[in-house]
C-alpha cells in the first residue's frame, strides 16, 4: 500500500485534473465579455475576441479555477446576506437569467451580479451591485483607493452602469 502522503498527492492530482477537464468541456464564449474590456493589454482583448486559445502552459491552472469558483460561491453568500439585511437585491430576471446587456451585434456582452432596488438605509436606489473577492493585499488596496485600485473592475463597473442605465447612484 502506498504511503499516505503519496495517496494524498494522487488524490489531489486527480481532483485537479477533473477541475481542468470540467473547465475544458464548458463551451467557449462566442462574444467578448464586458469585464474583459478594461484589460490594459489591447492584444489580449483582441486575442479573446478572436477566440484564440491560450498558449500552451498558460491555461488556467486548477488552483486558479478553484479561486474563480470560490468567487462565485462568495457572491451567492453575500447576495443572501444583503437580502437577509432587508435589501431588495435582484440577481435574475423573470426567466431566471442573469441581468445583462448586449452591444455590437452581440459581439460584446456583459452580465451584472445584481441591482439593489431598495433597502433599510436612507440612500439613493437603484444601484448596481458587483461582488468581488480579493486576497488580503488587494483588499487593502480597495479599502484605500476604492474601485480605482483595479482598472479592469473600474472599466467593468462603468460599462455595466452605462449599459444597464444605472448611472444615477454609486455602485456597491
Amino acid at each position: 500500500m502506498p504511503h499516505s502522503k503519496k495517496i494524498t498527492q494522487l488524490i489531489s492530482d486527480a481532483v485537479d485534473q477533473s477541475i481542468i477537464d470540467f473547465n475544458e468541456k464548458k463551451g467557449k464564449r462566442t462574444y467578448l465579455g464586458g469585464s474583459s474590456l478594461g484589460e490594459s493589454c489591447s492584444r489580449k482583448i483582441q486575442y479573446r475576441y478572436m477566440g484564440y486559445e491560450a498558449d500552451e502552459g498558460r491555461e488556467f491552472s486548477a488552483n486558479t479555477l478553484r479561486i474563480f469558483q470560490f468567487g462565485h460561491e462568495i457572491e451567492d453568500s453575500v447576495a443572501q446576506w444583503l437580502k437577509n439585511a432587508n435589501f431588495d437585491l435582484r440577481t435574475e430576471d423573470k426567466k431566471g437569467e442573469q441581468f445583462g446587456f448586449s452591444i455590437a451585434d452581440n459581439e460584446i456582452k456583459g452580465h451584472i451580479d445584481g441591482v439593489i432596488c431598495s433597502g433599510p438605509l436612507n440612500v439613493s436606489y437603484p444601484m448596481l451591485w458587483e461582488c468581488k473577492s480579493a486576497n488580503e493585499k488587494k483588499f487593502r488596496d480597495f479599502k484605500m483607493k476604492g474601485i480605482k485600485a483595479n482598472h479592469t473592475y473600474e472599466v467593468q463597473v462603468a460599462l455595466y452602469q452605462a449599459y444597464m442605465e444605472l448611472t444615477d447612484n454609486p455602485c456597491l
